[in-house]
């Protein structure tokens, strides 16, 4: 590697542009983007959604198994999805099956609008007297729950297993 020292250099030589990246198939020399210009991958994924845009994907979907619902997330509950998490659950709470679960196993990120919404939830539940309990082993699901001692009000289980266990009152 060339390394320069200002005294080696004249203020009319220009350092060179190159950056240089190492790859799983070998070195990768590319000219160093100068402030004009744009990179358009950067800009894409940190690109702002236009009105009526999603801004993150978030998959809601659940399943019937007899009189349980379980409702699976994927992707990230923050400020912009919570209301979506929100509405897709209080939908199946509407139903008065025999009881949800939030299925949060692959749920990467949960912000303080999803700390909010699990809240909201929990107390919807209790007033249409249907048992609620969420599903995850995440600790991006998990630390927030602990931090706030939410987890303290909402029934948290690892396992749908445990989940199982303790709808039908053994935990």
């Amino acid at each position: 590697m060339r390394t320069f020292s200002s005294e080696l250099l004249s203020p009319a030589e220009p350092l060179p542009r190159i950056n240089t990246f190492t790859s799983p198939v070998g070195v990768i020399n590319a000219p160093q983007p100068t402030p004009s210009d744009t990179i358009d991958a950067v800009s894409l994924t940190f690109r702002r959604p236009s009105q009526g845009e999603l801004p993150l994907p978030l998959d809601c979907t659940h399943l019937r198994a007899g009189e349980l619902l379980i409702a699976s997330v994927d992707g990230e509950i923050d400020m912009a999805t919570a209301p979506r998490f929100v509405h897709h659950v209080e939908e199946l709470l509407a139903e008065r099956r025999v009881a949800v679960i939030a299925d949060l196993t692959e749920v990467s990120f949960l912000g303080a609008a999803g700390v909010v919404g699990l809240l909201t939830l929990t107390a919807a539940a209790q007033a249409a007297d249907v048992p609620f309990c969420v599903v995850t082993g995440q600790r991006a699901v998990l630390r927030p729950l602990q931090v706030t001692a939410v987890d303290r009000v909402v029934v948290v289980h690892a396992t749908f297993e445990r989940a199982h266990a303790w709808l039908n009152g053994q935990a």
